[in-house]
């Protein structure tokens, strides 16, 4: 199964209005080929011949004009003048010197570099749940991009896993006709009713990280979720299971680059995929494998 994200940023209306002119097929190719002009010269029409004359030739009939004309050009003789052209005045185009070239970055600078930002959330708090980290792969010789968010023990993993059970169990709402506050402060609550379920606690870092994950696989994408808040990024895409998944940089110097994100099991994949058209509010199947939606 393939799954390709377009992000279309709001701030970029007239991008997309271009977008969608070139994608019909009327307007999308054309070409234009100015034609030579052609003079239409009228054919001179022949004289009328009056009843019992006798029939003139045109060749005839115009002799003696013809003969006129030739008298004229004898008296100019061969050498006349011809008429100049006339001079039409311009502005003067500058030479653009053939070694001129963009510039370049260099292999050695592009190597040294590593940028490290946040991005949930991206300011504001005091504490980071999920930064970017895009540095120089020596081994693939190419940039990585890798999201960067907080490690749990096995043991709180599989507690993790069993808190998400329980809320999935309890939920009985629709989180997309919630405002965020009151969606963050609903799952809250069935994360207390959680821990007093299974009579664990934990330190306030370890459940402030267990939340982070709560919040951002019930409200958002699951593990794509940190890539949708990076304002930098243009493309998502993900080629199957066990491919890492790319994205595409607006900065230059990075462009498309592979990070550490992906689905391990077609299982996954395929119920991200069906959340994904759930949360557009379309449907997905054999019959229609194709998806187009907003979020």
């Amino acid at each position: 199964m393939k799954l390709r994200l377009r992000i279309k940023r709001r701030e970029e209306p007239k991008r997309i209005e271009i977008e969608r002119i070139l994608a019909q097929p009327s307007v999308a190719r054309f070409e234009i080929k100015p034609k030579k002009a052609i003079k239409l010269i009228p054919k001179p029409t022949p004289p009328k011949v009056e009843s019992g004359t006798k029939a003139v030739s045109v060749e005839t009939q115009f002799a003696p004009e013809l003969g006129a004309v030739l008298l004229q050009l004898a008296k100019l003789g061969a050498g006349a003048r011809e008429e100049k052209p006339k001079e039409i005045e311009g502005i003067e185009i500058p030479k653009i010197a053939a070694d001129v070239k963009l510039p370049e970055f260099e292999e050695e600078e592009l190597r040294r570099m590593s940028i490290r930002y946040p991005l949930i959330p991206r300011s504001g708090r005091p504490r980071t749940f999920a930064e970017a980290y895009i540095y120089f792969d020596e081994r693939t010789h190419e940039f990585v991009y890798e999201v960067v968010e907080p490690q749990l023990t096995s043991a709180n993993q599989k507690l993790l896993a069993r808190i998400k059970e329980f809320i999935q169990e309890k939920v009985d709402v629709d989180f997309t006709k919630l405002r965020k506050g009151e969606a963050i402060k609903y799952l809250a609550n069935l994360f207390e009713d959680a821990l007093s379920y299974f009579k664990v606690r934990k330190s306030k870092e370890i459940e402030e990280v267990m939340k982070y994950y709560i919040y951002r696989d019930f409200l958002g994408l699951e593990r794509i979720e940190p890539l949708l808040h990076d304002p930098n990024l243009e493309d998502i895409s993900c080629d199957g299971v066990g491919i890492p998944i790319y994205v595409y940089h607006k900065d230059p110097r990075f462009g498309s680059m592979r990070t550490n994100v992906k689905f391990d099991s077609r299982e996954e994949l395929d119920g991200f995929v069906m959340r994904l058209a759930e949360r557009c509010g379309k449907t997905i199947s054999l019959a229609s494998p194709l998806l187009d939606g907003t979020l």
